[in-house]
């Protein structure tokens, strides 16, 4: 079989040598076929040109969200910083940002636990939940993905994973421990339940437990939502991106999956 491979290329190989010297030796070095060439060599370079620009364009873009998303994050763990009792999370929340970051680079997702953790935000802020409690989900939304680290670095810039790496990927539920080490241990049991249900289904269909409905604690059914809308609307290597309100088409899509409600709210906030 490899010799029958080779012959073939070896054929194909011949064949593109004698058209090139059939082309080659009929060209005609006359004003007319000197304009095409010209003409075809300037649409070549104007195509590679407009491609290098989009892509330069599409990075300024995406810096440029990316800093904004961090100023306003900023901003808003400063307005609740004000509030009396929050300066106790000031080294978690140090940890929590230095953490999502590493997870950030590793991920090739570049600003995901900025944007995360902002959406978060302002469902938790919508529902009305305690100022001590959001400043908590924060935190947590920054490092949910934290058993990303154990992983291969390498399967976070495939476009198509094998089934066995696939549940490779998955098992990053179970590899939160030691990353979250540095958690106090009276708010450990939220950043365990994030880290750890965060893919978990309404309908029962998730993973790691298959819990269902309301056995789904509040902060991973809310971050399950914002990750897989960041995601929609985000560059990833498998997906194009996709419009806001396409994305919200596409969470509905997935019945059984999200809790609607937070879907609502979701959709309210931004």
């Amino acid at each position: 079989m490899d010799l029958e491979k080779g012959d073939m290329l070896w054929d194909l190989g011949a064949s593109l040598v004698d058209f090139l010297s059939v082309f080659i030796s009929d060209f005609k070095f006359n004003k007319d076929n000197i304009s095409v060439l010209h003409l075809v060599i300037n649409i070549a370079f104007l195509v590679i040109l407009i491609s290098i620009l989009a892509k330069t364009g599409r990075f300024i873009y995406e810096a440029l969200i990316r800093r904004k998303n961090n100023k306003i994050l900023t901003s808003v763990l400063h307005r609740l910083e004000s509030h009396e009792g929050i300066e106790k999370f000031e080294d978690l929340l140090k940890s929590c940002r230095k953490l999502g970051k590493k997870i950030d680079n590793y991920t090739a997702r570049k600003g995901n636990s900025s944007m995360v953790a902002l959406l978060v935000f302002r469902i938790a802020e919508s529902m009305g939940l305690a100022t001590e409690t959001i400043f908590l989900y924060i935190c947590v939304s920054l490092v949910y993905d934290c058993g990303f680290l154990d992983i291969p670095e390498e399967l976070f810039h495939a476009e198509i994973l094998s089934y066995r790496e696939l549940v490779l990927i998955r098992s990053h539920v179970m590899r939160i421990e030691k990353f979250l080490d540095f958690v106090p241990k009276q708010y450990y049991s939220l950043f365990y339940e994030a880290a750890m249900l965060h893919h978990e289904n309404m309908d029962g269909s998730g993973y790691p437990e298959g819990l269902k409905g309301e056995d789904i604690p509040l902060a991973p059914r809310i971050i399950h939502i914002v990750e897989s809308y960041v995601a929609l609307v985000s560059r990833r290597s498998y997906h194009k991106t996709l419009s806001r309100k396409k994305a919200f088409i596409e969470l509905r899509k997935r019945k059984g999956s999200y809790d609607e409600m937070i879907i609502n709210t979701l959709e309210k906030v931004i």
